[in-house]
């Protein structure tokens, strides 16, 4: 079982690995993640694209949270290239996006989530070729919206089957990482000591509560002692043992009548 392992972890080593693929375009960006070695579209996101800033806060901040709610622990984007591996205006684009996006996740998610960059060439023809297979599957109207959540299937796919070899990781020039990793700690130890301070109210609302239950109680008793019902229940009860007992005998005190009837007979 051992070797097996090892075999298996030798020829997937991404096994148990989740991540989230990122088609990023300009009007529409994809986004698909994993489940083992098996991606699935996961949805399709808005790119709010202006000539003169390529910034897109509301779509960094949308991959960080479907990254934390998917629990994915990299993200992989595609990089368009030409067929002869050169840069397109669009693979500027995303580089820029890519760093972009790396400063948001390294500040709200840490160093431990990498932001690698994949080669797409040839990703979206897939994607369409795909489509037009399962012509059941898809429609003309939403045969392209669906592509981009497809083109990152096939990302995550080819990151997979290659086991991420070849992966770039966007790195940030040095004092913007700085400053991200900063942030992040500074997040961070603000949030566990809310935590910390969520934790010990409700400890300290706990011992207030049975500190109150306890002054109920004894209200209560002081108010029941003032009225005379203090204990009531108690001496009834051995009232009626009492009276129980004389009706029926006491036990302890064996009977003598039938003896002297028996003797008399």
């Amino acid at each position: 079982m051992d070797a097996a392992a090892t075999v298996t972890q030798q020829s997937c080593p991404l096994l148990g690995v989740k991540s989230l693929g990122v088609d990023y375009g300009r009007v529409r960006t994809g986004v698909a993640s994993t489940v083992g070695y098996t991606p699935q579209a996961l949805c399709i996101l808005p790119t709010q694209y202006n000539e003169t800033s390529n910034t897109q806060p509301s779509l960094v901040e949308a991959l960080v949270k479907l990254c934390r709610t998917e629990q994915a622990s990299r993200i992989v984007v595609g990089l368009p290239l030409h067929k002869n591996g050169t840069h397109a205006n669009q693979t500027i684009l995303t580089l820029e996006f890519a760093t972009e996006l790396a400063a948001g996740v390294l500040t709200e998610l840490g160093p431990s989530v990498p932001v690698q960059m994949w080669d797409e060439r040839y990703t979206s023809k897939y994607a369409a070729a795909r489509a037009h297979n399962n012509k059941d599957e898809y429609d003309h109207r939403s045969m392209v919206g669906t592509l981009d959540a497809d083109a990152a299937c096939i990302i995550l796919e080819h990151y997979y089957e290659k086991s991420g070899e070849h992966a770039k990781a966007v790195t940030l020039p040095p004092e913007l990482h700085e400053q991200c990793l900063e942030a992040y700690h500074q997040r961070h130890a603000q949030d566990q000591l809310q935590q910390e301070q969520a934790l010990a109210q409700r400890l300290e609302q706990g011992v207030d509560k049975r500190k109150q239950a306890m002054e109920r109680a004894r209200l209560l008793e002081a108010e029941l002692a003032s009225q005379g019902l203090l204990g009531t229940s108690r001496k009834k009860k051995k009232s009626q043992k009492k009276k129980s007992r004389e009706k029926r005998g006491d036990w302890r005190t064996p009977s003598t009548s039938s003896g002297s009837d028996e003797n008399s007979s």
